[in-house]
């Protein structure tokens, strides 16, 4: 039995992350999950990859400040400090914006996450996965129309890229229904058609990337540790390879899919944590799962073609190469050109771990672009509205469209920077300068 007064240290808490024993905390209070787990609204699984640490940023970003509430009577304690960078609490500019948003679908009539209509993009990604594998190996059309197949590849990289920004994107964020098991369903199917674990890009993503979005040593894709191969922030180490990186960044980025294809599975299950993220200890049914999703990678990728339709290794290594290559740069460009720009904010807490106003960093680290496309919304999972969803990811992507006018009209009341661009070939000039500006070595020709 704990003590509800007993103060916890972090490495107290992060012990406390298993079915067993799982302890969160939020705003400095300890709060036991345990058996609150099977019965938690948005689905046990989500719940329990929080457990273990502080979740304060990932809770107030998606619940309603009263939903604390719930966990009162939980409170085991108190954590004497945390690892994690603090934001202040509510802040008139919060307060304002889930206000606006609120009327906005109190006014539609709709609930957040109803959006029927997102039933055609998902439709849209499966079909087109299935229809470019059917003419990648059909023996006929490879024989008689020797240029299809490969054009054929590049729609299966493309369908594997929307599948990742519907499906897996769209599940990880609970943001399709109300209903857990539908979350779960899509984002297991984006497992066994790409190789990828979404389990881990929850980690990665969900509890990394969006509540500290930019922030040095605390976004997965910003630590100074682990300098990389991409030299983007001034915090980074100087490499001398650096100074080549706008030549080889292209070819690079064409293998993100196949180089996390390879390591993902090994971070999850064997090395337990991507980067700077650990990962709780994972139930039988995520091993059994993973299982089942190499099985279907390998199925799809290597038995079919290989044994059953008589292709050769080389000639299905070549396929998926353009498959994988184009699947990559296509999703790179898009998540790249709509954060990591010298327009938006790259910010770093200060000693005590303290942070400015969350939904500010949340505004001011995206880049959104071309406002009103129906066509460019489509094409990248409507990242264009970056900022939107960065502050409501809980919210379908359907609604961006109608909530980007509301926030940024809260935005200049508040003076806060809105980052817009016309189209997305801008917002991409603008990461690639980035890059030429930092493959200069700090200090030279000063």
């Amino acid at each position: 039995m704990v003590e509800s007064n007993q103060r916890f240290t972090i490495e107290q808490l992060r012990s406390a992350g298993t079915s067993e024993r799982a302890w969160v905390a939020i705003r400095g209070k300890v709060y036991d999950v345990t058996e609150f787990a099977a019965r938690h609204p948005g689905g046990r699984d989500f719940l329990m990859a929080t457990v273990g640490r502080d979740a304060t940023a990932m809770f107030e970003s998606l619940h309603d400040p009263k939903a604390i509430k719930v966990l009162a009577k939980r409170q085991i304690g108190t954590l004497i400090e945390s690892d994690m960078p603090q934001y202040p609490t509510q802040t008139p500019f919060q307060v304002e914006l889930r206000k606006n948003v609120a009327d906005y679908f109190k006014r539609v009539g709709k609930h957040p996450r109803n959006a029927p209509w997102m039933i055609v993009p998902y439709a849209v990604s499966i079909g087109v996965y299935f229809t470019s594998y059917f003419i990648m190996f059909s023996p006929t059309i490879c024989r008689e129309l020797k240029l299809l197949p490969w054009i054929a590849a590049l729609f299966h990289g493309w369908s594997s890229a929307m599948i990742g920004l519907y499906l897996l994107h769209d599940g990880c964020h609970a943001s399709f229904t109300q209903t857990p098991l539908v979350w779960d369903i899509m984002r297991r199917i984006s497992d066994l058609l790409t190789g990828l674990s979404s389990h881990l890009w929850i980690h990665e993503h969900v509890l990394g990337h969006h509540p500290f979005t930019n922030v040095v040593d605390f976004d997965p894709d910003v630590l100074t540790s682990n300098a990389g191969i991409i030299r983007y922030h001034e915090s980074q180490a100087w490499l001398s390879l650096y100074s080549w990186q706008s030549y080889y960044i292209f070819p690079l980025y064409a293998q993100a899919a196949f180089k996390r294809q390879i390591s993902e599975w090994y971070q999850l299950f064997v090395d337990r944590k991507f980067k700077n993220i650990p990962i709780n200890p994972l139930p039988l049914k995520e091993y059994l799962w993973g299982g089942t999703s190499f099985l279907s990678f390998i199925t799809l990728r290597l038995v079919l073609p290989y044994y059953f339709l008589k292709f050769n290794l080389l000639r299905i290594f070549l396929t998926y190469a353009c498959c994988n290559n184009f699947w990559s740069l296509y999703l790179t460009f898009v998540f790249q050109a709509s954060r990591v720009t010298d327009e938006v904010t790259w910010p770093k807490p200060d000693k005590g771990n303290q942070m400015q106003d969350w939904a500010k960093l949340q505004i001011e680290s995206s880049m959104d672009f071309a406002h009103g496309s129906w066509f460019t919304t489509f094409m990248v999972g409507s990242l264009n509205y970056q900022a939107v969803h960065h502050l409501l990811p809980y919210v379908s992507q359907y609604y961006y469209p109608a909530l980007a006018p509301i926030v940024q009209q809260t935005c200049a009341k508040y003076n806060v920077k809105y980052n817009l661009r016309g189209s997305l070939y801008e917002a991409l000039a603008l990461h690639i300068r980035r890059l030429a500006k930092f493959s200069t070595e700090p200090g030279a020709g000063e």
